[in-house]
């Protein structure tokens, strides 16, 4: 009888908390087929998983089931140890992985949340025999067959803290490679997963510079600074000042009103992410400005954020100050629903990264006719950073700075380049312009004499 060995593999990097894990299918039968399709920077959660992606192969389907379980496992790990560098790549401390996905189809989900859960529910609730194993010898004495589905969990040996961690690896791709290579002479039809414990240490993402960019931490203390919490968890932000200049256009270029206050960390409880949309309230209640005579205030700030799958997108800031005394005064200073604009930003980010500004100063729109008499008011921000979505690792990942079009720097580079070339084009113009002689002496012909006035 022809062999039809149905292979699902996945390989996930499983660890507590809010770590995202890769997740790889495959399958020599078209069952990847059925499975819904997930965008690249989806991240999938415990239930999903389970529901959409494990169920379907482990469960309910009429093959075996095989866990490959090692203690610690990261997608560095096949950054590092699977050559994947190489075009002639053969896997490198993966190769028996490799060619089971190149020998089927496949399927990759490049995040998964929380994937342990999952597969602890499949080792209680899979309705076939159960069996566990930490060498080839226990599963030869198995005496397992193709006749009555089984789950069989394979415990890898430990690779946390060995010397040689690629070589530790490659031992345990062996190790699946070999199991399979006994599952496959017996003519068993499983899906297999294999998954780490936990996370590999050191391998958690480090707080890079996305373009150079500077990234502030969620875990650095700053005394000058406020780390906020925000919508359970799911909205993390950093902000040292703000500053907000009330001008109108009666002011002479002076700020009406002129406030200066460090956020504390309930300014953002008002906080709200749901669907892809998160609403960022930042809630001031109750603000003197500078001038303590003046009016308490209720200021706040409102930043609406959408999720567009590769990206998220700033869609807008409103400003909110309204007098909490002089209410019903017609001449009083109030903004109710001003929108904050500065076309120099570009308030795309891409998904997994967050959003940092050392100094950024937002202006009121002074197209809005209803605000128009309060032209060149702006909001500043200073040591401002924040991240709306996916949050990983309980910490900000990758920053992109709000860095304008032209910095600085690039007119410092600009303006002498400018110069010098307008230098070398004047010289050349004037070199090209020399006028040179266009009459010479003929040593064989007569001589050339030129009369002037008065001579002899």
């Amino acid at each position: 009888m022809a062999l039809a060995l149905a292979l699902a593999f996945c390989l996930v990097h499983l660890a507590s908390g809010n770590e995202i894990v890769p997740v790889l299918f495959w399958s020599p039968e078209r069952a990847m087929s059925s499975l819904p399709d997930v965008n690249s920077h989806d991240i999938l959660q415990p239930k999903t998983f389970d529901e959409n992606f494990l169920t379907p192969l482990m469960k309910k389907s009429s093959h075996s089931a095989v866990v490959f379980l090692q203690d610690t496992l990261h997608m560095d790990d096949f950054t590092k140890y699977a050559d994947v560098y190489s075009v002639d790549s053969t896997g490198g401390a993966f190769k028996n992985i490799k060619n089971l996905m190149d020998d089927n189809f496949s399927l990759e989900l490049p995040q998964v949340s929380g994937a342990s859960k999952a597969v602890d529910q499949l080792k209680s609730n899979y309705p076939g025999a159960m069996h566990s194993i930490s060498s080839l010898d226990e599963l030869d004495a198995l005496g397992v067959s193709q006749d009555q589905p089984f789950l069989l969990l394979v415990h890898l040996p430990a690779t946390a803290g060995n010397v040689d961690q690629e070589a530790a690896i490659a031992k345990n791709d062996d190790m699946i490679g070999a199991v399979c290579d006994r599952l496959k002479k017996k003519a068993i039809k499983y899906t297999a997963l294999f998954t780490g414990k936990a996370a590999s240490k050191g391998m958690v993402e480090e707080g890079e510079v996305h373009s150079g960019r500077h990234l502030l931490e969620a875990d650095v203390v700053n005394k000058n600074g406020t780390f906020m919490n925000a919508s359970d968890g799911n909205v993390y932000i950093f902000m040292r000042t703000i500053s907000i200049c009330v001008k109108n256009t009666s002011s002479s270029g002076d700020c009406v009103l002129d406030f200066d206050f460090v956020p504390d960390e309930n300014a953002a409880n008002q906080t709200v992410q749901f669907n892809g949309t998160a609403r960022i309230i930042l809630a001031f209640p109750n603000i003197k400005a500078n001038n303590e005579t003046s009016n308490p205030y209720n200021v706040s700030i409102e930043m609406e954020v959408i999720d567009q799958k590769d990206r998220w997108n700033i869609l807008k800031v409103v400003l909110r100050l309204v007098d909490t005394e002089n209410v019903d005064a017609e001449n009083k200073t109030e903004i109710r629903n001003g929108s904050l604009i500065n076309t120099a930003l570009d308030f795309k980010v891409p998904i997994l990264y967050s959003f940092h500004c050392t100094s950024m100063k937002l202006f009121l729109d002074a197209l809005d006719n209803e605000y128009s008499y309060f032209k060149g008011t702006y909001v500043k921000f200073t040591g401002f950073q924040f991240q709306p979505f996916h949050i990983q690792n309980d910490r900000f990942y990758n920053s992109v700075d709000c860095v304008g079009f032209f910095t600085s720097g690039i007119w410092m580079g600009l303006v002498p380049v400018a110069l010098l070339l307008t230098i070398l084009l004047g010289g050349t113009m004037m070199l090209l312009n020399l006028s040179i002689m266009d009459r010479y002496d003929d040593p064989k012909g007569k001589t050339i004499t030129v009369h002037t006035p008065g001579a002899d």
